[in-house]
């Protein structure tokens, strides 16, 4: 007998474990259970146990196949970062060995990891990714239900895992200081199932100003696919604010704008040599430069947080793709921060000081 006696869940996320688990009680000497991953033509081989189970986790081989991108200025699909893979499995066996007795298993991966200060939130509220999809598609960790305050200029996306249904629209409320309300239906392209898809959703992005300029926006709400989120505005002016667009660890791209205070700074780094004394030119120099770097510093205060965006800034301290909007550019940063504060004090509101460095060159 040989068969699949453990599936994953029908939709698994890229960093989670992806564990199969195979009876086989064939009698041979030496026998082994193979793996092949179709994708990329890899294989993995596994003994069994004691009561003849082979274990495979193979989450691993799908680290590299999964992408998403940032598009700021469209509703974009991303075709590869949700897709479905074929995984086949053989008893390996003979003399000499080979691969016989095929068995197939197609598994749905989404792009995206569980980070370790999130796990032990998502484990005890959930039991799989699918499980958490019921909850919420957004592919963000941003905190569910709580509103986000933007400022009119604020570039905002919503990524999310497209479900097995169809919706035609955005739909947009807005609320305005006189208490009225006003709707806007945004058609969009059809999106397939179980595909990731982004919308750009600012301010600006949806044209929520054009919609009544004799009136002050409070807040507007987006829903996209049953997904709402609920942006409120700042129309406060700010000395100077700055925003970052990171790549979150589900594969989407969120926003942090930051209204406090910035200093900016340039760091050199030299490398000199020392010359001997040269009695013919006494006046040379006894060092010299030889090489030098310069790095361009910025911290910036994030402004007031809750405790829970304090937390999903989590996300911003690891990311290995951050951007700073200059002048509607996107400069690429790297965060330099080896840590946040995010301890609930009662005499400060909460706020967050971030240091980057910026890299040269401009998208």
């Amino acid at each position: 007998m040989f068969q699949i006696i453990q599936n994953p869940p029908i939709l698994s996320l890229q960093g989670l474990p992806l564990i199969y688990r195979l009876e086989a009680d064939r009698d041979e000497p030496f026998f082994k259970v193979l793996a092949r991953v179709s994708a990329t033509n890899t294989y993995e081989a596994a003994s069994r146990n004691q009561s003849n189970i082979a274990t495979f986790d193979l989450r691993e081989y799908f680290e590299t196949l999964l992408q998403t991108s940032l598009v700021l200025d469209a509703n974009h699909i991303h075709p590869d970062g949700c897709k479905n893979f074929t995984i086949r499995f053989y008893e390996y066996f003979g003399n000499p060995p080979s691969a016989q007795n095929e068995i197939t298993a197609s598994p749905t991966i989404c792009i995206g990891r569980v980070p370790a200060w999130k796990q032990l939130e998502f484990d005890i509220q959930n039991t799989n990714f699918g499980a958490y999809q019921a909850i919420s598609r957004l592919l963000s960790w941003f905190p569910i239900g709580q509103t986000k305050r933007v400022l009119p200029d604020q570039p905002e996306l919503m990524y999310l895992l497209w479900p097995n249904a169809t919706y035609q629209n955005i739909a947009v409320t807005i609320y305005f200081s006189d208490e009225s309300t006003a709707l806007l239906n945004i058609e969009h392209l059809p999106v397939p199932p179980l595909t990731v898809a982004s919308f750009p959703v600012g301010y600006q992005a949806l044209g929520i100003g054009d919609v009544n300029p004799a009136k002050t926006v409070v807040s507007y709400e987006v829903t996209i696919a049953d997904q709402t989120r609920v942006f409120v505005v700042d129309h406060n002016l700010y000395r100077q604010h700055r925003f970052l667009i990171f790549r979150n660890s589900l594969g989407g791209f969120d926003t942090l704008a930051c209204m406090g205070e910035a200093d900016e700074s340039t760091e050199v780094e030299r490398k000199q040599s020392t010359r001997v004394y040269d009695a013919e030119n006494p006046y040379r120099q006894r060092k010299s430069e030889f090489y030098n770097e310069h790095s361009e510093l910025v911290k910036v205060n994030s402004g007031w947080l809750s405790p829970e965006e304090k937390n999903w800034l989590n996300d911003l301290l690891i990311s290995t793709e951050v951007y700073e909007v200059r002048s509607n550019k996107l400069q690429p940063v790297l965060i330099k921060n080896k840590s946040i504060d995010r301890s609930w004090r009662i005499y400060e509101p909460g706020s967050i000081e971030i240091e980057f460095e910026r890299i040269n060159f401009v998208l």
